[in-house]
This record gives C-alpha cells, sequence and structure tokens, in this order.
C-alpha cells in the first residue's frame, strides 16, 4: 500500500472519529448504530460518554499503528495489486 493511500486511509478514520468524540457524533450513533463503527456485541447498550471513550482508545491504538506502518510498510496489513 502507497504512503499516499496509509495518510488518506487515516486522514478519513481521524475524521469520523473527531465526529463522534467531538461534533455529537457519538448521541447520534447511540444504540444499535455502534456496531457499524465498533463492532462489538455489546455495543448496543452504550451510553454516549461510553462511545465516547471507546472512540478515543481506538483513535489512540490506530494512531499508534499508523505511525508503525508509516515507516515500516510490512506493517500495513495488504499490499495493492499493483504496489511495488
Amino acid at each position: 500500500m502507497s504512503v499516499i493511500l496509509w495518510i488518506a486511509i487515516y486522514t478519513i478514520y481521524s475524521l469520523v472519529t473527531k465526529w463522534i468524540i467531538s461534533w455529537g457524533g457519538a448521541g447520534y450513533i447511540q444504540g444499535w448504530k455502534t456496531w457499524f463503527f465498533f463492532n462489538m456485541s455489546q455495543s448496543e447498550e452504550w451510553t454516549k460518554d461510553q462511545v465516547i471513550m471507546m472512540a478515543w482508545f481506538f483513535w489512540i491504538l490506530y494512531t499508534l499503528w499508523f505511525l508503525l506502518g508509516l515507516f515500516n510498510p510490512e506493517l500495513r496489513f495488504y499490499q495493492l495489486k499493483n504496489s511495488p
């Protein structure tokens, strides 16, 4: 996967996470819609604050993974078809 695509994926993920944390997204996805973002069996029962907490948790983990993958391309979990 190219560095540009890796950065684009992280940017999109960060915007969605920022929406959940700061721009009222947690209240909007609270309930059954949290399954689409977190894919956990009990996520439908989370309160707004729990949704925000999990968004922070996943954002921190994904940021660490992004930084590792930025400097070590083998850590990016898939290759595009015609990647060098």
